[in-house]
């Protein structure tokens, strides 16, 4: 409040441990969310270019809780949870993130800095094909979800499918070392693939930039930017959009569909 003078009744407040939860019901199937773009969001672009990303088939309620963030109620707890568990989404190229509906918390309080995703750790051995190296691979990697594996947990195939959450404001991961002890050296380098990612700054390799910019050097090598020539030119200024990107070293593939394949 600062230096602003109460009155006496503002000063007294009001209590409000007298109401229950059958007078103030919560909402279901909510989400708020979070468009990280530097520009202000229309909501109702937002709403016609989310429900057709979405698959939705009536549409969902979108509410402006203004500084880019925004409230979607959906129609069924099937379509809430398709939405909140298949992410990441983007909107004009911009990160989407989303939250679970807290009413106890001020939307300006809430925390927008991290979403989850699916990454493919490629060509483990065997015998690291199971729900244990996925935790731990997955809770370096960012905070682990899921693993992809069977009821005996054992992941059979190329690569081992991991859910995680990462944060958006720091490099991805390009790939594991991995090494069995702490002084070694060498190591062994496992790559990554992130599905559905979104943009993906090339300089920095962040997904979201600070208010102040991108805080990649400019004389350092771009570590994230260049694409191998196997990718058509017309695909090349549209990298960061693509359904999954393969990062290594300066090694950054595209999968489109229909146009190259893994």
């Amino acid at each position: 409040m600062g230096d602003l003078l109460l009155t006496e009744k503002e000063a007294a407040g009001l209590v409000i441990k007298g109401v229950n939860s059958s007078q103030a019901p919560r909402p279901r199937w909510a989400a708020v969310g979070k468009v990280c773009s530097p520009r202000r969001l229309v909501i109702s672009a937002l709403e016609r270019s989310m429900e057709r990303a979405w698959g939705l088939h009536r549409p969902a309620q979108f509410r402006d809780l203004g500084e880019n963030r925004f409230v979607v109620r959906f129609y069924s707890e099937g379509v809430w949870k398709h939405v909140m568990k298949n992410g990441p989404w983007k909107f004009d190229f911009n990160v989407v993130l989303l939250r679970e509906y807290d009413g106890s918390i001020h939307p300006s309080d809430m925390v927008f800095n991290s979403m989850e995703i699916w990454v493919r750790v490629l060509d483990l051995p065997m015998d690291m094909m199971n729900r244990a190296y996925g935790e731990l691979i997955g809770g370096w990697i960012g905070k682990f979800i899921s693993v992809e594996v069977d009821e005996d947990g054992f992941a059979w195939g190329k690569e081992l499918r991991i859910r995680v959450a990462v944060r958006v404001d720091q490099p991805l991961m390009r790939g594991v070392n991995m090494k069995d002890y702490d002084d070694e050296v060498e190591g062994k380098w496992f790559d990554i693939k992130y599905e559905k990612i979104p943009y993906l700054c090339f300089d920095c390799g962040c997904l979201v930039h600070p208010a102040e910019g991108c805080q990649a050097k400019k004389d350092e090598v771009k570590q994230w930017e260049t694409p191998p020539p196997r990718i058509p030119s017309q695909f090349r200024d549209r990298l960061g959009t693509a359904e999954g990107i393969h990062l290594r070293g300066l090694f950054i593939a595209m999968i489109a569909s229909g146009v190259m394949s893994e």
